[in-house]
Parts: C-alpha cells; sequence; structure tokens
C-alpha cells in the first residue's frame, strides 16, 4: 500500500498523498468536462455535416443531376 502512495505522490509531484489525491480529483473533473465537451463538439460537427450535405443533395436535384428518388435513399 505505502508503494502504492509512493508512485501517487511521485507520478503528482506532490508532497504528500493528500495533496496527490486532490490533484488526481481535479485532473479527473477535468478531464470528464473536457470529455463531455468534445462529444458536445462532435454532434455539432455531425449536425453542421448533416445540414451541408444535405444542401448540396437538394442542389444537385436542382440541377438535375440527380433525381429525388435516389438522392434522398439514405
Amino acid at each position: 500500500m505505502s508503494a502504492a502512495a509512493s508512485c501517487i505522490v511521485a507520478l503528482t509531484g506532490r508532497g504528500s498523498l493528500a495533496e496527490s489525491v486532490s490533484a488526481i480529483e481535479a485532473w479527473r473533473e477535468s478531464h470528464l468536462a473536457l470529455e463531455a465537451d468534445r462529444a458536445k463538439l462532435e454532434a455539432d460537427r455531425a449536425k453542421l455535416e448533416g445540414v451541408e450535405r444535405r444542401s448540396l443533395v437538394a442542389e444537385l436535384v436542382k440541377l438535375g443531376v440527380e433525381i429525388p428518388a435516389t438522392a434522398w435513399f439514405d
């Protein structure tokens, strides 16, 4: 147990186990917030790409390059 505590203190660069645990909790919260932000950004990007894709397909239909029956197949 003391070897694990020493390793945690060494990895975090803190002076004690309590400080190391506090640092780990802060890193965890930061990581979870970044992960949530990344997921939100990916969802926003997918939405924007979908809108752009539909707009481009609609333009192809208007130009007569694509027919509506096959353009909106998916």
